[in-house]
């Protein structure tokens, strides 16, 4: 109770802070706290976490990626389901995890590492929780941005540090986050005395260090698969070490990385959805693979589809007459043109808004958890390497990945989970395309975790989407974040040659892993 109370202040704060960055400008509260004395790493810590989970979860994921991966639609004022222009969150997301997290983080670790030096204190823990937090933000960063400041960057305020960092490509940005975390896990103390263990301040896992060794291992193994795309073949001895080791990686899901919302600070998505009613539905694209086809029927196959979705809701007239019982899971498509009319349905009343199925309490209550990576994402990856390696093995790790994903969510009918692996659109023994099945059943799981759910998509190309009815990409979905405007008045020589030097930045373009 005492960690919910801290959390929920923490988020509050943080909240507030964006809000009024929003309405204000940002430069004033990118003057870090940090940059006084007495501030230690406990004290920033919460703050750093907070803002990944708000830029990450809420920014990146469902105000935008949501709506490429086809899990969430925007209803009324459609901007990123329509692939419109993003340069004005770009702007706010960078200036966040640089000016903000990662700034954060980079103190977290330089600030542990002197009290260790000048005290003898072990303070290794810290450093470890700084490097994955930086690692992971770095890695999220560079999934949708492609080429970034790094090497040069978080350095504008240090002797000789530069104000225009130039940009590293992913390649060398990827090779370096993952020796990061080789690293973090190699100073991690998984009984620390009382200098070395977080607690309270770590709103992740509550100062569990075992838990943090698991999520670096695998976040190192996510990143192994991006790159497998690209280079396939070249990591594969790091991908074995990391599954031969039985502990290495996470084995149930109380050691998903994820930040739960609490008290008065609540999940965003719930704060956005309350205050704009109108603005948001879930897409068709899911909710007829949850539902195991395409017919309109109050019926379903997956029984996380009641968490994910609200049933539509009864309508009436302006003589307070039914004209519309609702009570049906239905999305609506991704690109709609105006309120309640869709560009290839307008005349069927069963894709209006109104009768349409809202987000449901899975990412749209108060406490809705802002998800890092969870133990069901590694059993499917893990699941994806058997198949394609044609173990036996690669059923039961579907099946168990499936399984946690439900359990995940609140799941508790066991009847249900077995229903719907028997079902025969969902059960592996009968699938024509065993590796298309573990690819759409992940990208279900993923719901919530919508930036990876992207980069996901990009690797395997499920579940083979199409493009919004209305788009202004000439029908291709976005493969990438454009670049913040400011870096061109600012940091333009760098921004320019990093374009040029990956043939073009447009959302249409790829980053270097997702190679076609």
């Amino acid at each position: 109770m005492k960690l919910l109370k801290y959390i929920s202040r923490i988020l509050a704060v943080y909240l507030v802070l964006v809000m009024v960055a929003c309405e204000t400008g940002f430069d004033d509260l990118n003057t870090n706290p940090n940059a006084t004395e007495s501030t230690t790493p406990e004290s920033v810590m919460p703050y750093a976490m907070a803002r990944v989970a708000f830029e990450v979860n809420f920014q990146i994921g469902f105000l935008t990626t949501s709506n490429w991966v086809q899990h969430i639609a925007e209803s009324e004022y459609p901007s990123a389901d329509q692939y419109r222009s993003m340069s004005a969150i770009s702007n706010i997301i960078w200036d966040e995890l640089y000016f903000g997290a990662l700034k954060d983080f980079k103190f977290i670790e330089d600030k542990s590492f002197q009290i260790q030096t000048e005290t003898g204190f072990n303070k290794s823990n810290y450093i470890a929780i700084a490097k994955i937090m930086k690692a992971y933000t770095y890695s999220v960063m560079t999934d949708v941005w492609g080429s970034i400041p790094y090497e040069e960057a978080l350095e504008g305020d240090e002797e000789g540090g530069s104000l225009t960092p130039s940009y590293d490509d992913q390649e060398t940005i990827y090779n370096s986050l993952l020796s990061e975390l080789e690293d973090a896990v190699g100073l991690i103390v998984i009984e620390p005395d009382e200098n070395n263990k977080p607690s309270s301040e770590d709103l992740i896992y509550g100062g569990d260090m075992g838990k943090w060794l698991k999520f670096a291992n695998s976040l190192q193994l996510r990143m192994y698969m991006h790159l497998s795309k690209k280079m396939p073949g070249t990591y594969d001895a790091k991908i074995n070490s990391l599954l031969e080791d039985p502990k290495a990686l996470m084995e149930k899901n109380s050691e998903n990385a994820q930040l739960i919302f609490s008290g008065d600070a609540a999940n965003p998505v719930y704060s956005r959805i309350n205050a704009r009613p109108r603005d948001f539905r879930m897409s068709k694209t899911l909710i007829d693979m949850m539902r195991g086809g395409t017919e309109i029927s109050p019926d379903y196959i997956d029984p996380r589809l009641p968490l994910f979705a609200k049933k539509s809701e009864e309508e009436k007239d302006a003589d307070d007459n039914v004209i519309y019982e609702g009570g049906e899971y239905i999305g609506i498509h991704n690109g709609m043109n105006s309120i309640g009319e869709l560009k290839d349905d307008a005349d069927d009343p069963l894709y209006t808004m109104f009768k349409s199925s809202k987000v449901g309490d899975a990412q749209g209550s108060a406490n809705s958890p802002a998800i890092l990576m969870t133990y069901s994402e590694v059993l499917f990856i893990k699941a994806e390497l058997a198949a394609k390696n044609g173990s036996a093995e690669a059923q039961e790790l579907y099946e168990n990945a499936v399984k946690a994903s439900m359990e995940q969510f609140g799941v508790e009918d066991q009847a249900a989970i077995d229903n719907f692996l028997d079902h025969p659109n969902f059960n592996y023994e009968q699938a024509e395309k065993p590796l298309q099945l573990i690819g759409e059943q992940k990208w279900v799981a993923l719901y919530g975790n919508w930036v990876e759910a992207f980069s996901n998509w990009r690797r395997t190309g499920f579940p083979e989407l199409q493009a919004a009815s209305t788009n202004f990409t000439s029908g291709v979905i976005p493969r990438r974040f454009t670049y913040p405007t400011l870096e061109n008045s600012t940091n333009g020589s760098n921004y320019s040659s990093a374009i040029s030097a990956q043939g073009g930045a447009d959302l249409i373009d790829r980053v270097w892993w997702d190679a076609e």
